[in-house]
């Protein structure tokens, strides 16, 4: 059984040593992400100092440890790129357990965000997101999120099969290619639609948050997509080339 342990990371390795290593048998087939930021400040060399604690745990156990340094004044930058771990680790693993124990609320919030994002996704995956407090490091109290997590993503989900219905998912998969705004007639130009029929799926991308009014020059009218409409740009477009290499 291939798992992948996410762990965000803060000042102390206790957290990890209790919500990781005193609950699962981590072994060489697993698969460890330490989760960071680099502020450029006094609280990084503190991190370091665990992440090395962390390494000289797991030296003997063989287990492949991979850091990932979010960017930590790009929130949607942030998202997006764990939203991809995430995405192709739980096509490769038979769990992903995600710990949210360490760090600043800043990973917190954005591993909670990536996971309803992919838990939408992909409703059957195994991923399970856990929460051990402050107070629960000596009794070993972990908070299993996993099921209001779900909920949450359900309601998620109605966007998605909105998004794979007809040609709206391909519509906001092409938006991804414009690196700034965009027009209708950009887009009708580049998906070979016609003026109307692009407009439709405007105004539904627009109803469901993920494109928003950048300028309004009549039919010159220009639009960007949201931050959670650059992230589902990007997985979809993943997901729909996916698709036509296993045609």
């Amino acid at each position: 059984m291939v798992r992948c342990f996410i762990f965000t990371i803060g000042f102390s390795p206790e957290f990890f040593t209790a919500s990781v290593l005193g609950r699962y048998s981590v072994d060489s087939d697993d698969e460890v992400y330490l989760i960071r930021v680099r502020t450029g400040k006094e609280i990084d060399r503190k991190s370091d100092f665990a992440v090395l604690t962390i390494k000289q745990m797991l030296s003997s156990l063989n287990v492949k440890i991979n850091e990932v340094f979010l960017d930590p004044y790009d929130s949607c930058k942030a998202i997006e790129e764990l939203s991809k771990i995430l995405y192709n680790k739980v096509n490769t693993c038979d769990e992903v357990i995600i710990n949210v124990s360490g760090g600043p609320r800043y990973l917190l919030s954005t591993c909670i965000i990536a996971t309803i994002i992919i838990q939408s996704l992909k409703p059957n995956t195994k991923i399970k997101v856990e929460l051990l407090p402050e107070y629960g490091i000596e009794k070993n109290i972990v908070v299993d999120l996993t099921e209001y997590l779900s909920v949450i993503a359900r309601g998620f989900e109605y966007m998605i099969s909105r998004l794979r219905d007809k040609k709206l998912g391909n519509v906001l998969a092409c938006l991804g290619k414009f690196n700034e705004s965009f027009t209708i007639s950009q887009v009708s130009d580049e998906l070979n639609l016609d003026y109307t029929t692009t407009d439709r799926y405007f105004n539904d991308l627009y109803t469901l948050l993920l494109i928003k009014s950048s300028q309004d020059f009549g039919k010159g009218k220009r639009y960007a997509l949201t931050c959670i409409g650059k992230i589902l740009s990007n997985l979809l477009s993943t997901e729909f080339m996916e698709k036509k290499l296993k045609m």
